[in-house]
């Protein structure tokens, strides 16, 4: 198995090591055998981190000379490590960072310990950022010999902590500018923090509300629901849900709120706190309740109205229909909705009810008579008023159609009618004159009379 390479710390230590035991050796009064191998070794030792560290390793001399480069550190700046022996320092950076470079070599060397900087330099991959490390280095006699430098490319941590620094801000503004509430919880449901529209919404302080837990501001009914999504959450079911609730203001005002809440959690998946997002919803509550009792006012107006009143889409089926209407075409409660018209009428009035659809389809209103079939077999004539069904983006959907059943007022009508002409015949065929008059003029003279 390839051996995993030291950390930056590791390389620090190892080196520091090895150039202590370097100098505690090569500063003995006399050496043996056994000192020449462990120097060796030592030095072997050192060479294999040298090189092969994935870390930027330099050596200067006191006035910038480079006596040694890793590979890396070499590749870095776009030479080989033995054409930058014997440079300086101002032949491989660009002045005003090779003057700076230098500066921090000096101010260690000066110092006599390790200066540490994060440093933005220009390679010739690009500028990145480095943490880089200036350690001054010693001979055996304790003679400043040089400047060591560590360095590691940091750049894609410096982005991250810039991304989070970043996110915090964003996360700060929306925070604090949101027009919705935002609390945050910790995991016994107390609140750690939140926002000035919370705390607006509730009619407390921030403070205040730092001293209360969810429970406190919580209407009672929703409590027990609330607490079902809770042990999905620590059972690990859920991470988040959003309810209905409604919350009790400082003043004791009951309002509806909606509330979307989420858990966030640690890298081995404990929960650190909880986010809720609430936004006041009691204005929608208070016009869908508005609404809720118009519709039921309607509804008891239609379903009371001696006329048969229908919705039909725009193919003519039945979509709504009040009692009215169910009895008139012979249908149980409910039953009517779903069916087509064409369901109801004799052959001969269906083109009749195609041309009035086309009508409605046009935008016009319109009131005729038409024949129907009830369930039970029964031909009615209804007498219908109908008038186009107009979304509120203008789009046709259908008919919108008032009807009653005239059929006993025709069958009166048509007797009345067969009398009149019967008795007319019987008039106009006697031999005997007959006449009506009125104001002194004849209004009516049979052919006898003439």
């Amino acid at each position: 198995m390839k051996e995993s390479l030291p950390s930056y710390e590791d390389l620090q230590k190892r080196i520091a090591m090895l150039e202590l035991r370097l100098r505690q050796i090569e500063s003995r009064d006399f050496i043996v055998k056994e000192n020449h191998a462990e120097l060796e070794a030592l030095r072997v030792d050192y060479e294999v981190v040298f090189r092969n560290t994935n870390f930027y390793v330099a050596f200067y001399r006191p006035n910038g000379e480079i006596v040694a480069y890793n590979k890396i550190a070499a590749e870095e700046v776009g030479f080989s490590p033995n054409e930058l022996v014997g440079k300086m320092v101002w032949d491989v950076f660009e002045k005003p960072q090779a003057d700076l470079f230098y500066s921090r070599m000096k101010k260690a060397m000066d110092q006599g310990g390790i200066a540490k900087y994060e440093e933005l330099n220009q390679t010739k991959h690009g500028v990145s950022w480095y943490e880089t490390d200036y350690i001054p280095v010693y001979d055996e006699n304790e003679e400043l010999i040089g400047c060591q430098v560590i360095a590691r490319d940091i750049g894609e941590k410096k982005n991250a902590i810039d991304e989070l620094a970043v996110s915090r801000e964003l996360f700060k503004s929306v925070f604090e500018q949101s027009n919705a509430g935002i609390a945050i919880a910790n995991t016994l449901g107390e609140f750690v923090d939140t926002n000035q529209q919370f705390a607006n919404m509730l009619g407390f302080s921030r403070s205040e509300i730092l001293n209360l837990n969810n429970a406190d501001i919580s209407y009672y009914e929703e409590l027990e629901i609330e607490k079902e999504y809770i042990q999905k959450i620590l059972d690990g079911e859920i991470d988040e849900y959003t309810i209905e609730k409604r919350y009790v203001r400082k003043n004791g005002e009951i309002f509806w709120v909606n509330l979307s809440s989420k858990v966030v959690r640690d890298a081995d998946g404990g929960i650190l706190y909880s986010v809720g997002i609430v936004v006041d919803i009691q204005n929608l509550k208070d016009v869908q309740q508005a609404l809720n009792e118009s519709r039921q006012r309607y509804k008891l107006l239609i379903d009371n109205q001696i006329e048969g009143v229908t919705v039909n889409d725009k193919d003519e089926t039945f979509v709504f229909a009040n009692r009215a209407a169910e009895k008139i075409f012979g249908v149980e409660k409910g039953e009517l909705v779903g069916k087509n018209i064409k369901t109801f009428l004799p052959d001969y009035a269906l083109q009749k009810v195609l041309i009035e659809s086309e009508l409605r389809a046009e935008g016009e209103t319109s009131s005729y008579e038409v024949d129907i079939i009830t369930k039970q077999g029964e031909k009615l004539n209804i007498f219908v008023h109908a008038i186009p069904n107009i979304g509120l983006n203008g789009e046709f959907n259908g008919t919108l159609a008032f009807f009653r059943d005239i059929t006993a007022q025709r069958n009166a009508e048509r007797k009345l009618e067969e009398s009149h002409n019967r008795y007319q015949t019987v008039l106009e065929n006697t031999s005997e004159g007959v006449f009506v008059a009125k104001d002194g003029y004849v209004v009516f003279a049979n052919n006898a009379v003439e």
